[in-house]
């Protein structure tokens, strides 16, 4: 892939902040549990199988989502019927709608990928996302469900404490702290998850790991390995090996893009 066709994809979608995808995959932005009719059970949910969103609706039926227009999706499998995004709910073309519930992975925002305890390199933690419910692991292998505690708080259901997360810092309410790998020895470590491209809530992208290898994914679901270019650089080595410098929770490309940990508008 040349060089300048991905500086134009990426900034393009930076640009125009309605625009979908072209092979029809929505908005990553809707993953996650949704409440129907604003209910308090997460009884629907959003979930995304290599870049086809589904739709489980409260009775278990599944259908495929698509682009409608900007700003509306169809359900394929029930009827055609669509539905109007608007933030946190959907406004359904049969007078029905869903809330975003609190305990979504998309409502606490990104948090996953590796994290160190008390900032030691040899205590590593980790919080992964499973269909929208985000669990943590402790560096004993203890896991526990994650869920909003309010803005900017998470709550562990399983393990009955509360933290609050500054940016790359979790503080715990046991008096212990989680933070994320910042330096070029441990780059494998900090970049995982989800990120925005140009910022843009609706272009999403993504970084993962397997086996210490690190792939990234853009929004138009194109992906490349990544490999270290020098200390707080990364290399995109199949497109056409742009590099990135990596700025906390910014990746600043060398095709004059970048990506964010969050939506910035």
């Amino acid at each position: 892939m040349k060089a300048l066709k991905l500086s134009l994809m990426v900034w393009l979608a930076a640009l125009l902040l309605s625009s979908w995808p072209a092979n029809g995959a929505q908005r990553s932005s809707l993953e996650g549990a949704w409440n129907v009719g604003g209910g308090s059970d997460a009884n629907a949910r959003i979930t995304n199988n290599r870049g086809q969103l589904e739709a489980t609706n409260e009775h278990g039926h599944t259908s495929r989502l698509e682009s409608a227009s900007p700003g509306r999706v169809r359900a394929l499998d029930w009827g055609g019927i669509t539905g109007e995004v608007r933030g946190d709910r959907i406004n359904w073309s049969n007078n029905t709608y869903w809330t975003r519930a609190s305990n979504s992975a998309a409502y606490i925002g990104n948090m996953e990928g590796t994290w160190y305890v008390r900032g030691s390199r040899d205590a590593n933690a980790r919080i992964t996302n499973n269909r929208g419910q985000l669990e943590a692991t402790n560096e004993n292998g203890q896991t526990s469900r994650l869920e909003s505690a309010g803005r900017g708080r998470v709550r562990a259901m399983d393990w009955d404490i509360t933290g609050e997360v500054r940016g790359d810092r979790i503080n715990w309410s046991n008096n212990t702290y989680w933070s994320r790998a910042q330096n070029s020895a441990a780059y494998t470590g900090n970049m995982e998850g989800a990120w925005y491209v140009g910022g843009a809530r609706d272009a999403m992208a993504r970084i993962t790991n397997n086996r210490g290898q690190l792939e990234a994914t853009n929004e138009n679901g194109q992906t490349s390995r990544l490999e270290s270019a020098g200390r707080g650089r990364v290399r995109a080595m199949d497109w056409d090996r742009i590099t990135g410098e990596v700025r906390y929770d910014r990746i600043e490309w060398s095709n004059n893009t970048y990506w964010s940990r969050g939506p910035n508008r």
